[in-house]
This record gives C-alpha cells, sequence and structure tokens, in this order.
C-alpha cells in the first residue's frame, strides 16, 4: 500500500518492478518507473498476481520478458482461494516478449476462480511474437471449473502493437468460448496497430474502436461513462485521464 519503485530489476520467474509474485494480498495506490528483465511471468509493477488484487495503481517501466509479460502484471491469475482483480489503474511502459504480451497484462487466466480487469488502460508500446495485445495479450476462462476471465470497462491507447501470430489493438488472443468475456471495452486503432480488436477470439466478439486518442480524455465517452469513478480518477480534458491518489 502507497509504495513505489525507481529500480532495475533482473531475474528468471515472477520478475516486478515493485512486487515479483503478489499471493493472498493487495497493491493499492501503488507505482513503478523501473526497468524489468526476467523469462516468465514479468511486470512493470507486478510479476505474477494470483488470489490478489492490483487497486488505484500504475506502471511507467521498461519490461522485457520471454513468457506472460504486462506493462503493469506479467499474469494475473484467479487460482484457488478468491477471484482476482486489476481495478483501476494503467500502463505507460515499453513492453517486449515472445509469447502472452500486453500492453497492461501479459495473461488474464481465470482458473479455479475468475480474474478480473476492470476500469483500466494501456498506453503502452507492445512487441512480441504470439498473443499480443495493446491491453492483455492472452484473455482466458476456463470451461472444468466454469470460471471466467473478464474484462470490464476498459481501453487501450497503444500507439504500437506489433506480432506474429494473434495480434491484437485490444486483446491477442480471447481463448474458451463463453467463459472469456470481453465487455464495453476498445482501442484507439492507429496506423501502427493491428486492424482487429482482438487478434484471435473463441468468442467472436465485435470490438469498437476510435481514430483519435483524445476520444479517451472526455468522461462522457464510452467505456468511461457511468463506470469510472471519477473520485479515484482525474480527467483533464486534455490528455489521458491520472490516478488521483497515486
Amino acid at each position: 500500500m502507497n509504495s513505489y519503485s525507481y529500480s532495475n530489476v533482473n531475474g528468471s520467474l515472477s520478475i516486478g518492478g515493485l512486487v515479483g509474485s503478489n499471493s493472498y494480498g493487495d497493491v493499492l495506490n501503488s507505482y513503478s518507473v523501473s526497468n524489468v528483465f526476467g523469462v516468465n511471468d514479468v511486470g512493470g509493477l507486478v510479476g505474477s498476481n494470483a488470489n490478489s488484487d492490483v487497486l488505484n495503481s500504475h506502471s511507467s517501466s521498461n519490461i522485457f520478458g520471454v513468457n506472460d509479460v504486462g506493462g503493469l502484471v506479467g499474469s494475473n491469475y484467479g487460482e484457488a482461494g478468491s477471484d482476482t482483480y486489476v481495478k483501476d489503474s494503467y500502463s505507460n511502459s515499453y513492453v517486449n516478449g515472445t509469447r502472452r504480451i500486453g500492453g497492461l497484462i501479459g495473461s488474464n487466466i481465470g482458473y479455479m476462480y475468475s480474474s478480473y480487469i476492470i476500469n483500466s488502460y494501456s498506453n503502452s508500446d507492445v512487441f512480441g511474437d504470439e498473443d499480443v495485445g495493446g491491453l492483455v495479450g492472452l484473455n482466458s476462462g476456463d470451461t472444468d471449473y466454469s470460471m471466467g476471465a473478464v474484462i470490464e470497462n476498459s481501453f487501450s491507447v497503444s500507439n504500437n502493437v506489433s506480432g506474429n501470430t494473434n495480434i491484437g489493438g485490444l486483446v491477442g488472443h480471447n481463448s474458451i468460448v463463453t467463459y472469456s468475456l470481453i465487455t464495453n471495452s476498445q482501442y484507439f486503432n492507429s496506423t501502427n496497430n493491428p486492424s482487429l480488436g482482438i487478434g484471435l477470439d473463441a468468442n467472436a466478439q465485435s470490438i469498437n474502436s476510435q481514430n483519435l486518442v483524445d476520444y479517451f480524455y472526455n468522461v462522457s465517452n464510452s467505456p468511461i461513462v457511468s463506470n469510472w469513478n471519477l473520485s479515484v480518477w482525474n480527467f483533464t480534458g486534455s490528455d489521458l485521464p491520472s490516478l488521483s491518489s497515486v
């Protein structure tokens, strides 16, 4: 809570600018401005987030990894115990990896419990090979436990999203019919981004795009209107929203 990091971090598994592995705990009102190097589960703020919450936090970091690499969180995982949330958070980072690479979160996985991304955004440059998204690389629920991977009221204004397989302006790969849910979320369709909002989508959803980034400056526009807490977010009308408490 109320923590920050300006650091260079180097490791292998669950590597984050502030927290490596966050399990059964909360990261609140925190931020990272770091250089983070790892292999699996690598994030600008948190490497792996399981059964835990990341709230009112942000990252402006450079992140390099291989699998499950994100500007804010490497992997967001609903495992045994409780649902997992990333809410009211954003990333303004440079993200580079191979598989499951996202501007905000590399992989959002619902397993024994659900995983949620709510009222959050990415303004990151994202480069990878497979399952690469401006907001999330892989969004995947679970049929055995009927648990969802959910993205709500969120957006990506990433100006550079690049890869080879399953590349999306919002999500690279939305996997598992019924349990991988994306609602009221949009992306900035710049010339440097893929034309698809979701690179590969099991649910064949239609994702709205915007051609002007300043659409997302306006609190009256979807997905922000009526959904985002204006005591948490600061809107100037001339730039992307920032967090009031961080």
